[in-house]
């Protein structure tokens, strides 16, 4: 059991045995920046820690991430010819959500780190986790590339990998709690191979939102993204192109806005099944990455093909937990600009051929933002910036048109 607090006081945390010899650190990161010093008592085989925290108290709403946190990070020795990991899994609320972390000796709770995420009940349930599951958890230009839905996955060398823990180790979930409970039991290595696959009979393009809209069909829309669209919280870009649907427009519409500031693709793969949470059935899926995963080229060599291969493996993820339902649309995202605001840098430039190439490998619809933004006049463009990247509420309003015009757009091609 994890149990974390948000003020000082007492962090409780009890686990299971786990199959591995157990070793623990001298630090519980019971958030960002804040170490917990530990006393650990083993007892007839389960695992128990308690620790004061050592810091001042943080007001819930100064501090958002605070729900962050690892139980104590335990040795494990994945055996040859293991594909992944499975354990039983307990929380303190029905909906709820959790991950593992895996990383290298060197590694911490962001850095060389590679994390799954996984839902939560208030009973006990099964979890099966592939390695093929598990993404790099740091900020995108702090290392690491891509990634394959295979169970073999060439950037997590299973190998390399020697300690694990359960809980909150992405710093970014915006849906964190400030007080929860999370339960672990009889953890194992398996064997068998991933069967999971992307539906051989899925949505393509955006024809059946267009047909939706046209004949004043319910519509849900899922956003993912990163502090552009979680910015715009119920006035971003989606909210516009909706309203501009007008009165022609009989159905029931939906937008629920799953954006996190600071996210990448790869962070989207992560966090995908508790975004699914908050729109299990959705009839269109956004997906507008770019502004973080751009940074990623001077800091590690990110090309346009790792940033496809990582859309992609996000849509495919999406096909296989939406049964290929729902229809995709990538955007590929607005320039980022020079301190004064005039030129673009050409960061996301330089990696948006991936997003063009993963709409085309994939048949997803596209939205070419960034092209439309290239060919604006310098001063007419910074009326929609708010800083050197994010939109304020008229570039919000101008990506919503552009989205409008997309969706209502008899163009069969996208």
């Amino acid at each position: 059991m994890i149990r974390k607090m948000n003020a000082l006081g007492l962090v409780l945390i009890t686990m299971l045995p786990f199959v591995a010899d157990a070793a623990f650190p001298s630090t519980f990161r019971s958030r960002p920046g804040k170490a917990t010093d530990l006393e650990a008592i083993v007892e007839q085989g389960a695992l128990h820690l308690s620790a004061t925290v050592q810091s001042e108290v943080i007001e819930p709403e100064k501090s958002p991430r605070i729900g962050s946190a690892e139980s104590p990070i335990r040795v494990f020795d994945p055996p040859q010819g293991s594909t992944g990991i499975r354990f039983w899994v307990k929380g303190d609320t029905v909906d709820d959500y959790a991950t593992v972390s895996l990383r290298s000796p060197e590694g911490n709770v962001l850095a060389r780190g590679y994390e799954a995420g996984f839902l939560v009940s208030d009973e006990w349930q099964e979890v099966v986790l592939y390695w093929g599951d598990f993404i790099q958890n740091n900020k995108p230009w702090g290392g690491g590339a891509t990634g394959e839905l295979a169970t073999t996955n060439q950037y997590l060398k299973i190998d390399d990998m020697s300690h694990i823990a359960w809980g909150r180790g992405f710093v970014f979930h915006k849906f964190d709690r400030y007080d929860w409970e999370l339960s672990v039991r009889d953890v194992e290595f398996i064997t068998s191979p991933d069967s999971r696959s992307v539906p051989e009979v899925f949505a393509k393009g955006l024809e059946h939102t267009r047909e939706r809209i046209q004949e004043g069909e319910d519509l849900n829309i899922l956003l993912l993204g990163d502090s552009i669209t979680d910015f715009g919280k119920d006035r971003n870009y989606a909210h516009f192109a909706i309203e501009s649907f007008g009165d022609d427009y009989t159905g029931n519409l939906t937008i629920s806005n799953c954006g996190i500031a600071g996210h990448s693709a790869r962070a989207g793969s992560i966090i995908l099944e508790r975004s699914l949470m908050e729109m299990p059935d959705p009839n269109l899926v956004i997906i507008f990455y770019g502004a973080n995963d751009c940074k990623a080229v001077a800091k590690m060599g990110l090309t346009p093909e790792d940033f496809q291969a990582q859309i992609e493996r996000l849509i495919d993820l999406v096909r296989i937990k939406t049964g290929g339902q729902a229809d995709i649309l990538l955007i590929s995202g607005v320039p980022r600009l020079d301190k004064e605001r005039q030129s673009s840098t050409g960061d996301v430039e330089n990696i948006s051929d991936g997003i063009i190439a993963a709409a085309s490998s994939r048949q997803t619809g596209l939205l070419d933002t960034l092209d439309v933004y290239l060919d604006i006049e310098a001063d007419e463009r910074v009326e929609f910036y708010r800083d050197t990247i994010h939109q304020n509420e008229a570039g919000q309003q101008f990506i919503g048109e552009l989205l409008s015009q997309k969706l209502q757009s008899s163009n069969r091609k996208f």
